[in-house]
């Protein structure tokens, strides 16, 4: 059967989705975009706001107007939170966010039987992690693992609870097994995700933490990248950071969760926290890893700085950022063939676009010593993997000249 996937929102449902794909090319089904003319066609749905509510709906009638013919199913939040407005769009398949596994099988029986199938359960009687296999995506060179499902914050706002139900966390035996899967399939980068991840371990009742969580991760493949999604500021402790300063292969980037910069607000919301406890969050992880950038710059500087024509220009008052002049090299090859690295590279003539004419000023540099000029900026995952990697970019393009005003 060819079989089509839209999927909406979170790295959570593009995890789900990624098991979903691996189900159903070992079942012998074709993968095809869901611009295609498909047999069945899946919409894995997102309810975190109205737009989101709006684009499922969308997604559901560009299917069943591609092909009348086709099976189409509904998972995901918003089919778990409105079920009776999904049912108005008439899918053969209708799902939560639950027993993903068995969702090919009620595809399957709905292509046979012709007949709707609604299979939605109440969040509140979830009890056991569902595990489902880690992987990427189709087309996605990192690897996805869920390590947690379900929040019980209950912000003001928030219909997550009521779409996931209660915390339930990936035993720390699976997560182990699953990351040397991972990394024996060769992927270099494991994006840990989960509905709300700073309360991994909460349900096991033995006082695991997420930090135990990733120190595991990252000791089982050291050669492996762990990076991981939205942190609830809480989460950044002394503690916390003390130990995940310590894991080399952990990513040093940090996406805080803050919905207001107003306390009175984030008191509506029932936030957890208030901007002084948030700013406490920032200051602690600026203590315990700025540092790596410093290091990480005063590296591609030393390598940078060796290759012959390359120099350093600019007042350098910017921590992040390292402008080289560029004397015989063509930027654009340059950028071009590191497009996919995980550092940002900018070629001088951009400012003639003016994309980046404030940096160059800044810097000190006018449009025509601009031309010249190679921008690099780093962030806190970046490796010297990738500094040696833009130095041989440079090596290699080194007899092309650089394309002057």
């Amino acid at each position: 059967m060819r079989i089509a996937i839209c999927t909406l929102g979170c790295k959570v449902n593009q995890y789900e989705t990624q098991a979903l794909e691996q189900e159903l090319r070992r079942r012998g089904h074709e993968l095809v975009g869901f611009e295609e003319k498909a047999e069945a066609y899946v919409v894995n749905t997102c309810s975190v706001t109205a737009v989101s509510d709006k684009k499922s709906r969308q997604m559901l009638r560009q299917a069943r107007r591609r092909n009348p013919d086709a099976v189409i199913a509904a998972c995901g939040c918003y089919a778990q939170t409105h079920p009776d407005e999904v049912k108005r769009l008439a899918p053969d398949v209708l799902v939560g966010t639950n027993e993903r596994t068995k969702l090919l099988d009620l595809i399957e029986r709905a292509a046979r039987d012709r007949r709707p199938i609604v299979n939605v359960d109440d969040v509140w009687q979830r009890r056991a992690f569902e595990v489902l296999p880690a992987g990427g995506m189709v087309s996605r060179t990192r690897a996805m693992m869920k390590v947690e499902d379900g929040c019980v914050n209950f912000c003001t706002y928030c219909l997550i609870p009521f779409a996931r139900g209660r915390v339930r966390s990936l035993p720390m035996e699976e997560a182990r097994s699953q990351v040397r899967f991972l990394r024996a399939e060769g992927y270099r980068e494991i994006v840990v995700t989960g509905i709300e991840i700073s309360s991994y371990g909460t349900d096991f009742g033995d006082g695991t933490a997420l930090i135990d969580l990733l120190e595991m991760l990252c000791r089982e493949a050291p050669d492996v990248r762990i990076r991981f999604g939205s942190l609830e500021p809480r989460t950044i402790t002394e503690a916390f950071c003390a130990r995940a300063a310590k894991l080399g292969n952990l990513c040093p980037h940090f996406h805080l969760s803050m919905q207001s910069g107003c306390d009175a607000t984030l008191k509506r919301m029932n936030r957890k926290y208030d901007t002084a406890r948030f700013y406490e969050a920032c200051t602690l992880l600026r203590r315990y890893f700025d540092a790596h950038i410093a290091q990480i710059k005063a590296y591609a500087e030393e390598k940078l700085l060796a290759i012959d024509g390359v120099k350093r220009i600019g007042n350098g008052t910017a921590p992040h950022i390292l402008a080289v002049s560029l004397v015989g090299y063509p930027s654009a090859n340059v950028v071009t063939e590191l497009g996919n690295q995980g550092i940002c590279i900018s070629a001088g003539s951009a400012c003639h676009r003016g994309q980046l004419s404030h940096v160059y000023q800044a810097m000190g540099l006018d449009k025509k010593t601009a031309a010249g000029v190679l921008r690099v900026s780093f962030g806190p995952e970046t490796a010297k993997e990738e500094i040696d990697a833009l130095c041989a970019a440079l090596q290699k393009h080194r007899d092309t000249r650089f394309p002057m005003l």
